[in-house]
């Protein structure tokens, strides 16, 4: 059996660069109840690890991401 390899392209802002006004409307309707749900904690962001903006937190950040362990998001503070 030959192995096999796809690609698949995902452009999220297709609705916003065609220029139909009905569909600007909609996706600013998609993006106010996305906002609300954020807001009232319905949907949240996976935030795995919080780090420092250092030399060592970078480190820290690359190595857990090399891990293979993370999950959700690994930011850098100020």
């Amino acid at each position: 059996m030959p192995k096999r390899i796809s690609f698949h392209w995902e452009f999220m802002f297709q609705r916003s660069m065609n220029g139909d006004a009905a569909k600007l409307l909609r996706q600013a309707e998609i993006l106010t109840k996305l906002a609300k749900l954020m807001d009232m904690g319905v949907l949240r962001s996976p935030l795995n690890k919080t780090l420092e903006v250092s030399l060592e937190g970078l480190r820290e950040a690359l190595e857990h991401q090399k891990s293979g362990t993370a999950i959700g998001k690994t930011v850098l503070l100020w």
